[in-house]
């Protein structure tokens, strides 16, 4: 994805979820990251999203990733993401 090209992500905040908690397995095929909540004190974490990649789609998750914590600051307009 060229850096200069955002992409419009219109996801209506009622299906954003908040995760402090995930795993992470590959296979030769594909990256699955399951994403969950999980609060002291609680059973056990909540998970509530699976997402499924491609292996170099996963490593350009990972390139923004790192790009965007050695640029902190305010999070992107919720229709453009890095």
């Amino acid at each position: 994805m060229p850096e200069d090209q955002p992409i419009l992500a219109d996801v209506p905040p009622e299906a954003w979820r908040y995760a402090n908690f995930f795993q992470v397995a590959m296979t030769g095929q594909e990256v699955v990251i399951d994403f969950a909540q999980h609060f002291e004190g609680t059973d056990g974490p909540h998970w509530h999203t699976r997402i499924v990649l491609a292996p170099r789609a996963a490593q350009e998750l990972v390139d923004v990733l790192v790009r965007a914590m050695m640029s902190p600051g305010p999070p992107p307009d919720r229709k453009s993401v890095v």
